[in-house]
């Protein structure tokens, strides 16, 4: 990644354009709003209250904010002054009322108090995109309107302190947390990440509340966390920051000093994430505690690539299974909305079945909970309505509340323009008969077949208990590949394959059919057992549905 005029230190992020709409960015200096207020006196040089900031005080916690304002993760939603384009990031609260807002372009940290009306009203130290030279201030409440069964929902607006000016509306809405109870013995290890500009980002958590560390330029990383609630998988740090070498754009001598910082844990996958700042530079850390025989993803991995890695992003984030795909008007008046399945596995790989398009995708979740990625797609076979020109694909999870696991999302054209809009909710039909025996090759093992119009081809293949693959169809295409149980708990599956021979079908040239495929494929139990498997090329897009024979 990199650093060049930007006050963003030891980022082990992936930064991308981020928005629903496929707005986003700005121009490219990050550094943190200057604070006006003259430098803080010592006790004898006079009375002047110490402002209220993230970069100070200490880990005790803020009594005031107990119930407003429950300690967790929150979905940030952004929208400009003018209603414009909204923006989707992550936001962190813990129990010494440290607040990080974090979107893939910008950070902006508090530290909230609840005063008697409820509501809160502090200073911002900000890595915003554009707005580094305004002193600004976040007001919010919790949201009166959400059920109490529901999760907390904060809303309020970003002013400029001096005018009083509205520079956004934002809604933070508290995500469900994992099952698994954090502790200062859970989580400890050693998280380690690369940068895209190379710089290695070490972290270790001892069980006794220490953080030690380091990076590649030098800066030694020494302090404390503290777990605020077991149940909510977040993490408080202070700690030093020394010796550090320079980032681009950021003498050295800048990136040393005392850090406060907010972040999540996830068990599940041994990632964390980290926002901080002190009150000069933002830190932002992504890291997995990895076991070192494990091995990691390519960064350059797409759904074309000749593997099958687990993503820690995407099993950290999202589920693996089968999701119902519906579209969402963008205009009142819009009719004959698009709908299909959604298949995702823990690969990162992603298939779209649409009663239009055949689409495939690969996907890595980001440190704010979102994804953006190529869509390769082909027209449906038989389609009556041609699919928007998509060729991106953005998503995260809606998740705000207990219940079936949802997406929200959308597909972008060439010139990032928003074309469809849609939800996608996971089906969970089969979920306590892999839960209770996950999905294996001899599960899975046997031939299937199935026929699909127009064109009436009819296409054979056969899995055997060892993973191979082979069959053919009635045009001539010959299939020898392999299969691998990627998501066992979802019945989920993959394949790679070679397709020879191809003549024609009613969408795409035999040359066009030819070629090495990935595949994402469902199974669903029954008397026959059937599958959907829809096949993806970097010139072709193909989906059978086939019965166990």
């Amino acid at each position: 990644m990199a650093f060049a005029d930007r006050k963003l230190a030891f980022s082990l992020a992936a930064l991308v354009s981020l928005t629903a709409c496929g707005g986003g960015g700005g121009d490219d200096d990050r550094s943190l709003t200057p604070n006006d207020e003259p430098p803080i006196k010592q006790e004898d040089e006079g009375d002047k209250p110490i402002p209220r900031l993230f970069s100070n005080g200490d880990l005790s916690i803020e009594p005031s904010l107990s119930p407003n304002v429950p300690v967790g993760i929150y979905q940030y939603t952004a929208t400009s002054a003018n209603g414009g384009n909204e923006a989707i990031g992550l936001a962190i609260i813990s129990q010494s009322g440290r607040m990080a807002l974090a979107m893939e372009d910008s950070m902006e940290f508090a530290r909230i108090q609840i005063n008697d009306d409820n509501r809160f009203e502090q200073r911002l130290e900000s890595t915003y995109t554009g707005q580094n030279e305004i002193a600004r201030i976040i007001r919010g409440r919790r949201d009166t309107g959400v059920s109490p069964e529901a999760l907390a929902r904060i809303s309020g607006t970003i002013l400029e302190e001096a005018s009083g000016n509205l520079i956004l509306n934002y809604r933070l809405d508290r995500q469900q947390p994992d099952d698994l109870s954090l502790t200062s013995s859970s989580a400890a290890g050693t998280y380690s990440g690369i940068g895209e500009d190379g710089t290695g980002t070490v972290i270790s958590l001892a069980a006794d509340g220490t953080l030690v560390g380091s990076d590649t330029s030098g800066c030694d990383f020494s302090g404390e966390y503290t777990i605020p609630d077991p149940a909510k998988d977040v993490f408080e740090a202070s700690f030093l920051a020394e010796k550090c070498g320079p980032a681009v754009g950021i003498p050295a001598g800048d990136r040393d000093g005392h850090y406060f910082a907010v972040g999540r844990l996830s068990q599940d996958s041994g990632s964390l994430t980290m926002f901080g700042t002190n009150g000069e530079i933002g830190v932002r850390v992504t890291a997995t505690n990895t076991d070192p025989g494990e091995d990691e993803p390519e960064e350059s991995a797409t759904f074309f690539t000749d593997d099958f890695d687990i993503s820690s992003s995407v099993v950290t984030s999202l589920e693996a299974g089968t999701y119902s795909f519906n579209e969402i008007p963008i205009e009142a008046s819009q009719s004959d909305l698009e709908s299909g399945i959604l298949v995702i596995s823990d690969t990162g790989r992603m298939s779209l079945a649409t009663d239009r398009r055949l689409a495939v995708a690969r996907i890595e979740v980001s440190d704010v909970d979102t994804f953006r990625t190529t869509l390769t797609q082909s027209e449906r076979a038989g389609a009556s309505q041609q699919p928007s020109n998509a060729v991106e694909i953005f998503g995260t999870p809606d998740n705000g509340a207990t219940g079936t696991f949802k997406l929200a999302g959308s597909l972008l054209g060439s010139d990032q323009e928003l074309l469809n809009r849609f939800s996608a909710e996971r089906i969970e039909t089969n979920d306590d008969v892999f839960t209770a025996t996950p999905l294996d090759l001899p599960t899975v093992s046997g031939t299937y077949s199935g026929t699909r119009n127009p064109g009436a081809i009819t296409a054979t293949i056969t899995i055997a208990v060892d993973g191979t693959l082979t069959g053919s169809d009635t045009t001539g295409c010959v299939y020898n590949g392999v299969t691998n149980i990627t998501s066992p708990d979802a019945g989920i599956y993959e394949i790679r394959t070679t397709v020879a021979n191809c003549s024609a079908s009613t969408t795409a040239s035999g040359s066009e059919r030819n070629g090495t495929y990935n595949g994402i494929a469902d199974f669903t139990p029954g008397t026959p057992d059937t599958i959907r498997l829809t096949l993806g090329s970097e010139t072709n897009v193909e989906h059978l549905e086939l019965e166990r024979q």
